[in-house]
């Protein structure tokens, strides 16, 4: 299939429609058949050396060595027995929204074009969920990293309101306050804004692996008294290691008290807003200041989407400003509106984020929505009991949202922590299950997160019986 010669647009459009419509019916039938494929795997070294080669083909030809090369080999999450990490797994709609958006091509920086409308009526939706008032302002990002890094941006500039024209040259160290089991996207976001991870606080749990509230207000008091500045406090509605929520109720009051910032860090955990059932564990959630959030989790929209909700529209504002003369409004036309996301956050050009989960919501409805993510919190409880039914298997603790720790116990000559390390590593290299690891108190402990919508009550009973007998036969071979 040729080219135009002086464009991008082929010559032969039927052509590449046969191969456009193949893909789709392909990657259709393909979600269908996730069960019967192994998890995970392993790259060949023929597959690695063929991708370093980028071949001219027809349009055939191309798309059969994405089929051969890359489709096959990927992180496995959307398989039903994937419960390595907190992600998504993508639905029908996914493959749609890549589709559309890429055909659109759509620049969804704002301006008068139905992409912003788009944008604004879903994060309408987002502040119905969050509690936060009409006048909220949001943006979509790529993810909720992005939105941590925003969002204390907005904090940074509330409380060094001279940082955007001379920097933190010679200011006293702006303190950030959060649990020891924060996401590393909070310290890669100090680290970005100036702050250094030096002033990012950990401050120690309780036993749930809750931030401890007594030693948040005793980390506050030291620094001011040595001439430090609180700045923000960060919660976390889930976090990565355990699932744990933090009071989110008792750091607004110390936030209010203290007349600081508080952050929340929802990535997965915020969508439980959803759930009546669920909601009030996200007490407090309200009266945050700012959120971050991934729709790629729970929400299952398309990989890379995420969004930030900042409950003061003129501090989101003040913190990221500014227009380019070529962006001058008129009395009609694109730049009429005045709606610029740029004013919002930090890119100038944005892919259309929105349309995922504007497509997703109106597919699906959120109570549906609200009901797969009670199914996932509720699949988490019943691992959680047979784990406890397994004489061969101890339970960390009852799960929070959706994330199970357990460990095998280690009868044979194989230290504890690197039975657990082999157990994840043995299931997930032949291609069985993907679990991750964690440690908890100097002890290393499987983690399940469960959060994929295909995953059914035998596939939990399966991981049971497979970490069991895995870990036997590691310790029958040391």
């Amino acid at each position: 299939m040729a080219n135009s010669a002086s464009g991008l647009d082929p010559e032969d459009p039927a052509a590449l429609l046969a191969v456009a419509q193949a893909a789709l019916s392909d990657n259709f039938t393909d979600q269908t058949k996730l069960r019967a494929e192994p998890v995970f795997r392993p790259l060949p070294r023929r597959v690695r050396d063929a991708l370093q080669e980028l071949p001219r083909g027809s349009a055939e030809e191309v798309y059969q060595r994405f089929q051969a090369l890359v489709r096959p080999y990927s992180t496995g999450n959307r398989h039903p027995r994937f419960f390595a990490w907190a992600m998504g797994a993508g639905t029908p709609w996914s493959m749609i929204t890549g589709i559309l958006s890429g055909a659109m091509e759509v620049n969804a920086v704002g301006g008068a074009q139905a992409s912003t409308l788009v944008e604004e009526v879903v994060l309408g939706r987002f502040r119905e969920w969050l509690g936060f008032p009409k006048e909220a302002t949001g943006l979509f990002t790529s993810g909720a990293s992005l939105a941590n890094l925003l969002g204390l941006a907005v904090a940074r500039h509330r409380g060094a309101a001279q940082v955007r024209q001379i920097g933190l040259f010679g200011a006293a160290p702006l303190r950030v306050y959060a649990s020891h089991d924060v996401h590393l996207g909070l310290e890669k976001a100090v680290e970005l804004l100036g702050l250094g991870r030096a002033n990012l606080v950990r401050i120690e749990t309780d036993p749930t692996r809750r931030i401890s509230l007594e030693a948040l207000r005793a980390a506050i008091r030291v620094d001011r008294t040595e001439g430090r500045v609180p700045l923000a406090i960060v919660g976390t509605a889930g976090t990565v290691q355990t699932g744990a929520i933090d009071d989110l109720a008792g750091l607004a009051t110390i936030a209010e008290s203290e007349d600081l910032w508080l952050h929340v860090d929802g990535a997965y955990g915020v969508l439980a807003r959803l759930s009546p059932r669920l909601s009030p564990r996200l007490a407090g959630l309200e009266r945050a200041h700012s959120v971050a959030f991934d729709l790629h989790k729970w929400l299952h929209a398309p990989m890379g989407t995420g969004a930030l909700m900042v409950r003061d529209p003129r501090a989101h504002r003040l913190a990221f400003s500014g227009r380019a003369d070529y962006q001058g409004g008129g009395e009609g036309g694109f730049a009429a509106s005045r709606r610029w996301y740029q004013e919002l956050g930090l890119e100038l050009s944005r892919p259309f984020l929105a349309l995922g989960p504007w497509l997703t919501l109106q597919a699906y409805g959120e109570p549906h929505l609200a009901r797969v993510i009670e199914a996932h919190v509720d699949q988490a409880q019943a691992l959680a009991e047979r784990i406890s039914a397994a004489p061969e298997l101890e339970l960390w603790s009852p799960p929070s949202l959706h994330v199970v720790l357990f460990r095998h116990r280690a009868s044979g000559a194989l230290p504890s922590d690197r039975l657990q390390a082999r157990i994840a590593a043995t299931l997930h290299g032949r291609g069985r299950f993907a679990l991750g690891t964690v440690t908890i108190d100097s002890q290393v402990y499987l983690r399940a997160a469960v959060g994929n919508h295909r995953t059914r009550s035998r596939d939990l009973e399966a991981l049971v019986q497979a970490v069991v007998t895995t870990g036997h036969a590691l310790q029958r071979e040391s």
